[in-house]
């Protein structure tokens, strides 16, 4: 019983760190994506300050949404019903 117990921990830590680390790859990957595809050249001179300000926001407001969703799995994977929430 206490192996069960201990296996079923051990599974549940490396499901949560999996999940964690998918979850920086993806915000990673996606701000990547996104100052890559600023720092082109001909779309950098067409951009102003404010155009430049909302990208940094929803790179924020992404990296917030990310966070969120991977901590709603975490619990979900560890037991918590996220369902009302």
């Amino acid at each position: 019983m206490k192996e069960k117990i201990n296996a079923l921990v051990y599974f549940n830590i490396v499901d949560t760190l999996i999940i964690i680390l998918i979850g920086l790859i993806a915000y990673y990957f996606i701000k990547k994506l996104i100052e890559k595809s600023i720092k082109n050249k001909s779309i950098d001179k067409k951009m102003n300050n404010r155009s430049k300000t909302y990208i940094k926001m929803t790179v924020s407001v992404l990296k917030y949404v990310i966070l969120i969703i991977t901590g709603l799995i975490v619990l979900q994977v560890n037991g918590v019903n996220v369902g009302s929430m």
